[in-house]
């Protein structure tokens, strides 16, 4: 959900739209109606992702998952070429310790 105030109500409510926001409420506080910040969670990893920014990845993650065709015709998915990649570094250390 996302919240509207002016820069004045932001200002005298500050303490609680910090705990709304920790809570995971957006904020967006305006000037003379216009947007000039927006409150979000900080978080860990950085900023957070706008909706368009997640459903980019989630388009993303759909399309890994149906798996790429290379040229050939010969279709594999994401999950095939990490365990090609397992196996070949399996094979490399193999050939190293003997």
């Amino acid at each position: 959900m996302v919240t509207t105030l002016s820069m004045r109500e932001a200002n005298q409510n500050f303490s609680e739209l910090a705990r709304r926001v920790e809570a995971g409420e957006e904020i967006v506080v305006t000037r003379h109606g216009k947007p000039v910040l927006r409150m979000v969670p900080a978080q860990a990893r950085g900023r957070v992702p706008t909706p368009e920014q997640e459903a980019a990845w989630q388009r993303f993650r759909d399309f890994a998952e149906s798996g790429w065709t290379a040229s050939g015709g010969w279709k594999f998915s994401c999950d095939e070429i990490y365990e090609e990649r397992l196996d070949e570094l399996e094979r490399r250390r193999n050939r190293n310790k003997g």
